[in-house]
């Protein structure tokens, strides 16, 4: 199996390279090839498509294959407390997980130490990471930033230090008709029946998510 996640792409990991050492090693060792997995997808939990596929194949062909390999142990998992109940799984499918530029014979107890280290170390990394990116959009909200998409009637724009604001959009005089038509007592069905006849379409949900929205105050 050979997997690299979008972002890992973009940093020069590639699918054919690890395809490529995986075939070589099975000519190497005279293991015979019955089936290539290729996915691009985060490795933080098992529920990927082609790891999906990999389960069924093994379901459907239970006790004839042997070894699953992959060129590292992060290609297999990024997730620590679901790598040892997956490889569990596995094996009572008849097959192995070998990392053949990590090798570990697993029957040995002490080597389990070790595996946890491969796995922790990538696990680690996705948490900081993870963090990271949760540190970031804390301080971005604390700074007043926008994240995410513009909502009804306004847009995202630069300031000065290139920062993402949010400014009045052209569609903004329609949100102003709307919380002027409430201010003066129409109701929600009325103000929506105007804007209709101005081909305006809101649906019910929609609408009430938008004068709830304190952005707006």
């Amino acid at each position: 199996m050979a997997r690299v996640s979008s972002d890992e792409q973009a940093k020069g990991y590639s699918l054919d390279i690890q395809t490529e050492k995986l075939l070589a090693y099975c000519r190497q060792h005279n293991i015979s090839v019955v089936n290539i997995f290729r996915e691009d997808h985060s490795a933080k939990d098992f529920n990927r498509p082609e790891f999906r596929k990999l389960l069924e194949y093994l379901s459907k062909n239970k006790g004839k294959v042997d070894v699953l390999l992959v060129t590292s142990w992060d290609r297999f998992s990024r997730n620590l407390a679901e790598s040892f109940a997956m490889i569990t799984r596995l094996r009572n499918f008849g097959c192995e997980v070998c990392a053949i530029e990590q090798p570990l014979d697993l029957s040995v107890p002490e080597n389990l130490m070790i595996l946890s280290v491969y796995l922790a170390m990538p696990d680690i990394d996705n948490k900081r990471r993870s963090l990271k990116i949760t540190e970031g959009v804390r301080a971005a909200k604390r700074q007043g930033r926008w994240l995410g998409k513009a909502p009804y009637g306004y847009k995202i724009e630069r300031d000065e230090k290139n920062k993402p604001i949010l400014v009045p959009g052209e569609k903004a005089p329609i949100v102003r008709k709307i919380f002027t038509g409430l201010s003066n007592g129409s109701t929600q069905s009325e103000v929506r029946e105007y804007l209709r006849k101005k081909g305006i379409v809101f649906s019910r949900s929609t609408f009430s998510e938008l004068i709830r929205n304190p952005l707006y105050i």
